[in-house]
């Protein structure tokens, strides 16, 4: 591993990490505290906004900084740090500043949200003393309920977000967003094939995600190897992640380039032909050498139409569209970070577990959960639904307390 990093490093390619600690060896050595006093004569005052998503290490280097005469000024949030993957605790952030002696001044004013939120979101984070916009007589924080999949409320956002622009859905992963894309539940292995060929849309990087991960399930059925998490269903016999990403990007080209988007055809046919492309992918010239070695298992698959589905015609039974049926942008609660919505729908899970539920979200307001469920209800002006799994009574009046009004 360090032989691979020092070689990475050699070749002049480096990562976000990589450049920090090397930032952070530099300011160590004394060797260039003459370069670092004048870089502090240079730039006398930084500011950084977003303060709340520094890490241990980030906080380290502005420390090395100030030494060496820089003033710091942070404006940020700390109910707004949701970079835990990044091991960034806010508690951190808090106990530099107190050390540091900043002199603290508070933003109690919201200039974005009607009264009716920002009450709301303040009970999620445990505050109380922040001032919005006007407050409406009609409810603005809503639960709507579904019995099975949140897609059973489609027709009850349009209904509440009528006459409202820039509606926005969030959730917490992308597994719920793409229930709004396909009535396919859960794909099998050629309807993923499938599915990655229809959303492919360089143009729509929302499509474009989806395709990708599609396609990495298709990809990772054949393979039969070790993958690595969060890396579209990387193999481990892949150093990179990016080559891999970018073997995906190519290979979905090729199979789109070949007419293999052309759905109304029978899906006997349209696997015949989906076959010979698959079989022909390690020896494209997108797909590097050690690539095509883990594809190897794919030079003699062999795909077959759903069940009871070869006579059928391949788009009407995926039920599918490059156009949502929802017509409102989606997004994660990461990805909506910093975004100004009318309207903002907060998507819960079904069950229970991995910050993804409502709650998760009311359970303890100094957790990342909860900071979840504040950075996407603080999203709109108007208007904030929270689609919930259907609830029991006890669950109505916990969910009452903080503010909503249920539908």
């Amino acid at each position: 591993m360090i032989t691979t990093k020092k070689k990475m490093l050699r070749g002049g390619f480096a990562t976000y990490q990589d450049i920090e600690y090397l930032a952070y060896k530099a300011l160590k050595q004394k060797e260039f505290n003459c370069y670092f006093s004048l870089l502090a004569v240079r730039y006398p005052l930084i500011i950084i906004d977003e303060c709340q998503d520094l890490s241990e290490l980030q906080l380290t280097i502005v420390k090395l900084l100030a030494s060496n005469g820089t003033s710091l000024h942070f404006v940020g949030d700390l109910h707004q740090a949701i970079y835990g993957f990044r091991k960034v605790e806010p508690k951190k952030v808090k106990l530099f500043v107190q050390d540091n002696n900043f002199n603290c001044l508070y933003l109690t004013r919201n200039f974005r949200s009607c009264q009716n939120i920002v009450n709301l979101c303040a009970k999620l984070t445990g505050r109380d003393n922040i001032v919005g916009n006007m407050t409406w007589l009609e409810p603005r924080c809503l639960v709507l309920q579904y019995d099975n999949c949140p897609t059973e409320l489609i027709s009850s956002f349009e209904e509440k977000c009528d006459g409202f622009e820039n509606n926005v859905v969030v959730s917490r992963g992308h597994s719920i967003l793409n229930k709004f894309q396909t009535s396919v539940a859960k794909p099998n292995n050629i309807q993923n094939l499938a599915l990655a060929v229809k959303l492919y849309n360089p143009d729509n990087m929302e499509a474009l995600n989806q395709s990708l991960q599609h396609f990495s399930e298709f990809l990772r059925y054949h393979l039969k190897e070790s993958y690595k998490p969060n890396s579209l269903n990387c193999p481990q016999s892949i150093i990179s992640n990016l080559s891999w990403r970018k073997f995906l990007y190519g290979a979905l080209q090729y199979l789109t380039s070949n007419s293999l988007q052309n759905f109304d055809v029978e899906w006997s046919s349209w696997t015949k032909k989906a076959k010979v492309l698959i079989r022909a992918l390690p020896k494209q010239s997108f797909c590097t050498e050690a690539i095509a070695s883990t594809l190897a298992p794919l030079k003699n698959v062999n795909l077959i139409s759903p069940p009871g589905s070869s006579k059928l015609e391949v788009a009407p039974s995926l039920a599918v569209t490059n156009k949502p049926s929802l017509q409102f942008a989606k997004g994660t609660i990461h990805g909506a970070k910093g975004e100004t919505h009318c309207a903002t729908i907060v998507i819960s899970s079904a069950r229970s577990g991995g910050d993804s539920h409502w709650k998760d979200w009311l359970k303890d307001p100094d957790s990342e959960a909860a900071r979840f469920a504040y950075v996407a209800s603080s999203r709109p002006r108007e208007l904030l639904i929270w689609a919930v799994k259907t609830l029991k009574p006890p669950e109505r009046q916990q969910l009452e307390s903080v503010g909503f009004t249920i539908v």
